[in-house]
């Protein structure tokens, strides 16, 4: 499936990102793991944080440092149509992060995907194909948290 057309070209910072910034959770050593185009990477950078940026498509050619204080991933588990390659994002990003560190994973949610995939999009393996050919699945906090915890 294309997950990389589910990257969007934004004209500013995501929710997820301004919001761990104003709450000053950004902390020590930083990777936005699926950066997708890099604008929270362009937005961090113009703040003085020190941020590495990696994206399957987009950013390939990230040196990674041997351990992240914090990673953010924000909407990219729930446009991975194949189980197993979450599974192997979730296990990459714990790879990444030192011991204390934090990750912080949004995903859109599982009834905003629900119902739009309900009224247009065809069920996909355990979510739904859109008609751009993209995957989209929701989680709920409950499901997020079982999936990265398993």
């Amino acid at each position: 499936m294309n997950s990389e057309k589910t990257a969007i070209s934004r004209k500013k910072v995501s929710a997820p990102t301004r919001e761990l910034y104003q709450k000053s959770l950004l902390i020590g050593t930083i990777l936005d793991f699926g950066c997708g185009k890099g604008k929270d990477l362009d937005f961090l950078l113009s703040k003085g944080i020190m941020v590495d940026g990696y994206d399957k498509y987009y950013h390939p050619h990230c040196n990674f440092k041997s351990g992240y204080d914090t990673i953010i991933c924000n909407y990219v588990i729930n446009v991975i149509s194949d189980l197993q390659e979450r599974i192997n994002v979730v296990k990459q990003i714990i790879k990444l992060l030192k011991t204390n560190g934090t990750a912080y994973i949004t995903t859109r949610t599982a009834n905003e995907i629900n119902k739009a995939g309900n009224e247009k999009w065809t069920k996909f393996n355990d979510g739904f194909k859109t008609n751009r050919g993209t995957f989209q699945k929701g989680y709920n906090v409950d499901s997020l948290k079982s999936f990265v915890s398993d």
